[in-house]
């Protein structure tokens, strides 16, 4: 007897500590349950748990206006506009078939006819191995998306200002890599896109190294603007050279380091067409005065003939000139006047 009350005793001092083992247990467990509580119920976030219907089980806080429990029994579903409503379902029923995280970002609607843009993150919530709920957070990301369509519209807006321009544009790095161009570049050299990311002189010039003459070069090298007119290939004429005006203008950071340059490009083969057209015409007219003052110089018709020679080897830069006269049946030919460098 006791031995019985003995092993009695032993087996009430054990089921006392266990007790009270247990007892400190649950005090660990509600205190880190409340700070878990406390945690989810502060972060700015808004955290719900979800079964496989979309039906809200749980949502840490709502939106001002909105009490929790209005949105407790509701599906998730009934916040996501019409036009994101079929990728949302997708999401879910792909997280629950895989068991894999996934992440989107969906327009909410809210009420009074608002909306906002959310980033969730979607997990798995298990019990005995399988998945019986889903854990979505989701964050706040109106304010990025608003700034991110306001660079995406400033974009937008750079780049029709640079395709109205009717000459070529083209932002170079200081590797000489083209960064962006407009729609007249992008024409000009429709045989080379996508021009982004390749070196200009390759493109422009069909060069491996870059160009002696090139504005850009000094513009890099000196932080000035600098313009040369260079020669290019015209595609619709073989054999036959345009001419480019190339401004550089140099591309500063924040700091007024030169990164790179802008380049203003602008076709003038036809205004040089027309310049070497004029100087060929302003020849032919000084050789012309200089025949019509030889001739009222002298009554001579073979002096008048020698000074027309002359004048025309030298306009042509020929080493002699003739004047002949064909005899009636066109048989012979009798020098009558000429020039040649030197003596004739």
């Amino acid at each position: 007897l006791q031995q019985r009350n003995g092993e009695l005793q032993a087996a009430n001092e054990q089921l006392a500590q266990e007790a009270s083992r247990r007892k400190r247990v649950e005090g660990v467990s509600r205190e880190w349950e409340e700070r878990y509580r406390s945690l989810v119920e502060n972060v700015p976030d808004i955290i719900m748990v979800v079964d496989r219907a979309g039906e809200i089980l749980f949502i840490n806080h709502t939106l001002p206006n909105i009490a929790v429990d209005e949105v407790v029994g509701t599906r998730v579903f009934d916040y996501v506009p019409a036009g994101h409503l079929e990728g949302v379902k997708g999401y879910v029923e792909w997280v629950f078939e895989g068991g894999e995280p996934e992440a989107y970002e969906v327009n909410a609607q809210l009420p009074g006819g608002n909306s906002a843009w959310y980033s969730v993150r979607m997990g798995t919530i298990k019990h005995d191995g399988q998945i019986v709920a889903l854990n979505l957070i989701a964050t706040d990301v109106t304010d990025r998306r608003r700034v991110e369509d306001a660079l995406q519209e400033s974009e937008r807006f750079l780049q029709g200002v640079f395709d109205a321009i009717q000459d070529g544009l083209c932002v170079l790095d200081s590797d000489l890599d083209i960064v962006r161009v407009n729609r007249w570049m992008e024409e000009m050299y429709v045989d080379h896109l996508p021009l982004i990311g390749k070196r200009c002189y390759e493109v422009f010039q069909g060069r491996q190294t870059p160009c002696l003459w090139c504005p850009c070069l000094e513009t890099l090298k000196t932080g000035e603007t600098h313009s040369e007119e260079v020669p290019y290939p015209l595609p619709s004429l073989k054999g036959q050279t345009g001419w480019l005006e190339l401004s550089a203008f140099p591309l500063r950071d924040a700091q007024g380091m030169v990164v790179g340059v802008i380049e203003y490009v602008k076709d003038v083969t036809e205004r040089r067409q027309a310049e070497e057209a004029l100087q060929r015409r302003t020849e032919q007219l000084a050789l012309l005065n200089r025949v019509i003052a030889a001739s009222a110089a002298s009554d001579d018709i073979e002096s008048i003939l020698e000074v027309v020679c002359r004048e025309l080897a030298l306009a042509f830069d020929l080493s002699q000139a003739a004047a002949v006269l064909l005899t009636e049946g066109r048989t012979e030919a009798v020098v009558v006047a000429g020039y040649q460098t030197g003596a004739w």
